[in-house]
């Protein structure tokens, strides 16, 4: 993403670092994250999407979650 980072691991768990400023990292808040944190709200991963100031996650359910900035309907 812009000024930020999102990583799945085998478990599917998801893992971001970096700028937070439209909650893009998904964690419900919009204070960034200097150090690689894991997501505790979701849970089997098995698809992620960064882009420019948001994110999309495809959980094992076929649910998808999307956070961040929706300025433009993202």
């Amino acid at each position: 993403g812009e000024k930020f980072s999102l990583a799945l691991d085998s478990q599917g768990s998801l893992w971001c670092i970096g700028c937070n400023q439209e909650g893009q990292l998904g964690l419900g808040n919009a204070s960034s994250c200097y150090t690689i944190t894991r997501n505790p709200y979701l849970k089997d991963i098995l698809m992620i999407s960064a882009g420019f100031e948001h994110s999309l996650v495809l959980d094992s359910s076929g649910r998808v979650y999307a956070f961040g900035s929706n300025e433009f309907g993202q």
